[in-house]
């Protein structure tokens, strides 16, 4: 509870200083959402329960107007945590969290502030999210080796299967959120590194049954 007042202190203090001043032109320092992005890292080793609070409550900062400024800044740095193959499923489940804050009725609203126009702009030529989602997907995949038990050992907090399903999952998800279509290297992809050299009968059924979905 301490850590989420802090968190809080420190964002006020930024409102307090953009009311007072909203022409300086001094760095902005957000310690608050800093704090909180820094517990979802793998570095934090917080627990799953411990991360969903901390998503839950990002949230809940970012649905104030006064911090609408900071949600591509935040989308920004999870797509460098993805990119680099870390942190990547509380990256997703923020991803997730904050494109929802976004609007999805267009009436009365400019393009850049609704859900299927982020959804798109995180998937531009320059951003990629969905490449590096599927990209980060081969990496986890080649820092795991066969094991005893659900057939993989695995290195994360997370285990082999999880970090599977929700790489596919939010990929389908984005797909449906907003035109952002799939490209044969993207099956080509799934099919090679989860159907074919899958751990076991559970993990290649979740192959399958993705590209049932995103094909139709």
């Amino acid at each position: 509870e301490l850590f989420f007042a802090i968190s809080l202190a420190g964002i006020q203090a930024r409102i307090r200083q953009q009311q007072q001043n909203p022409d300086t032109s001094a760095p902005a320092h957000w310690f608050g959402l800093t704090h909180l992005f820094g517990a979802l890292l793998d570095d934090a080793a917080c627990s799953p329960g411990v991360m969903r609070h901390v998503i839950d409550t990002y949230r809940q900062f970012l649905l104030w107007s006064e911090c609408h400024t900071q949600r591509p800044l935040v989308l920004l740095r999870c797509l460098g945590e993805i990119g680099e193959g870390r942190s990547v499923l509380p990256m997703l489940d923020l991803v997730t969290e904050v494109v929802g804050t976004y609007d999805v009725d267009v009436t009365g609203k400019a393009p850049y502030e609704t859900v299927a126009s982020v959804v798109a702009w995180l998937n531009n030529e320059r951003n990629r999210l969905v490449d590096a989602v599927l990209e980060s997907l081969v990496t986890h995949k080649q820092q795991c080796e066969y094991g005893s038990g659900d057939g993989r050992e695995c290195l994360g907090r997370f285990g082999h299967r999880e970090e599977i399903r929700r790489r596919l999952r939010f990929v389908a998800s984005s797909l449906k959120l907003s035109a952002v279509h799939l490209q044969p290297a993207h099956l080509e992809l799934v099919w090679q590194h989860v159907v074919r050299t899958c751990a076991d009968g559970e993990e290649q059924n979740e192959g399958f049954v993705w590209l049932r979905e995103v094909v139709g």
